[in-house]
């Protein structure tokens, strides 16, 4: 694990939910540049865990960058898009990696656990990484989640 991060149960966690469809989010973000034609399009996954949501843009013939924190899951998802897949993966955390411009990025669960002091130059970047046209599909949490106190407590 990087950093202060601590160590979890990776394998039995992708073991637990794998093969589960792709998230709403990036279904509908995706979706949507569909409607507007079939030109090629690249994505950046960040915290992509086995890469649900990665192997589902693979799938329409988007071009990925794949960014986690553990092998494991950038194996697991490798393993499943296959040696013709158009994917690129950086086993780094989310705020220190450096990432090309692309049309959608995507952070399902990720943003919560990146270092406070970091979030604001994050989302810059993140905008800054996106042509006009963009999106982002990806969850943040409130203060009502259950999740909030372990991030919180993780990202201080």
């Amino acid at each position: 694990m990087t950093g202060d991060r601590p160590a979890h149960d990776r394998a039995g966690y992708y073991d637990a939910l794998g093969g589960r469809p792709a998230r709403d989010t990036l279904v509908q973000a995706a979706d949507a540049f569909g409607r507007e034609g079939d030109r090629p399009r690249h994505a950046v996954d960040f915290g992509c865990g086995d890469g649900r949501d990665s192997l589902e843009l693979l799938r329409r013939g988007w071009a990925v960058t794949a960014i986690d924190l553990t092998a494991e899951g950038l194996d697991r998802l490798t393993r499943r898009a296959g040696p013709a897949a158009t994917l690129v993966t950086i086993q780094a955390p989310i705020e220190d990696v450096e990432w090309p411009r692309s049309d959608l990025v995507a952070a399902s669960h990720a943003l919560p656990f990146c270092p406070r002091e970091r979030f604001d130059g994050l989302w810059e970047r993140f905008v800054a990484s996106q042509p006009s046209g963009g999106r982002f599909a990806g969850h943040l949490l409130g203060p009502n989640i259950s999740w909030t106190d372990v991030a919180t407590t993780r990202a201080s």
